[in-house]
């Protein structure tokens, strides 16, 4: 029996091994070691922002409509205003604007227009990973979501990659909802509980989470998760395939 080593590097990189072979890597956490003939995967549990679809790319668009004497609180401005609106249920678009807005001197028109590039961006789903999820879905492996995200933008993405066919609504997470984020373990324990109320029989150890952030990877391998870093923008074809092949996805033809 061929015993695959998988550590931290390589998993949580760039996925530099051969499937074919018996490869070691040191291993820098015990859940990521897999044995080739192990029980197989029944769950794969994806992000949203950099796996299936693109990240909103806030940064880049204020820049466009910005004044230059206000264009350096852009980065300090949308981190406050992204990490108090993600965890709020009760967070409303129009409040969410006029926190960007006020403080950037930014009129609501061109607040609109980068909502609309915005909404654009999330509209470009990645259509390997949609195509790898379609067919682990047809091969019958259970499928999910945890995302940090903001309903009102998250149902683009939602709706573009069609997440819906594919998941069931219960096992997709979005932090803006059940006011928690990733890396904090409490959403991948909510995810858990909406599993284990379908599907009594699967467990963290059989789930394979995906995420382009190495910090919320690495929290839900403190759970029990497989743990699988991957940034779609970045990678080279195939990479995700062989990443969870070596975590125990098995594909049917």
């Amino acid at each position: 029996q061929e015993r695959l080593v998988v550590g931290r590097t390589c998993l949580w990189n760039s996925f530099e091994y051969a499937m074919a072979a018996t490869v070691e890597v040191e291993a820098q956490h015990p859940s990521c070691e897999v044995t080739n003939g192990a029980s197989a995967l029944r769950c794969v549990v994806v992000d949203c922002g950099g796996v299936t679809n693109d990240d909103s790319g806030m940064n880049k668009s204020l820049r466009s409509y910005v004044a230059e004497e206000w264009a350096e609180q852009i980065p300090e401005v949308w981190k406050q205003v992204w990490r108090a609106t993600r965890d709020n249920p009760d967070a409303s678009e129009e409040a969410f604007w006029a926190q960007i807005c006020e403080p950037l001197h930014l009129d609501r028109a061109a607040g609109r227009e980068v909502d609309r590039e915005i909404r654009e961006r999330f509209r470009q789903p990645f259509q390997e990973t949609l195509a790898l999820l379609r067919h682990a879905k047809a091969s019958g492996l259970v499928l999910g979501m945890i995302s940090n995200h903001i309903r009102f933008w998250f149902d683009e993405c939602a709706n573009s990659s069609g997440l819906d066919d594919l998941m069931h609504p219960d096992l997709i997470v979005v932090s803006n909802e059940v006011a928690c984020s990733k890396p904090s373990p409490r959403i991948f324990e909510v995810f858990l509980e909406r599993l284990q109320r379908l599907h009594p029989d699967l467990l963290a150890k059989d789930c394979a989470f995906v995420d382009d952030k190495e910090e919320n990877v690495a929290a839900a391998v403190t759970l029990g998760f497989q743990g699988v870093h991957y940034d779609a923008r970045k990678a080279a074809p195939g990479d995700l395939q062989k990443a969870l092949q070596a975590v125990g996805l098995v594909l049917t033809s």
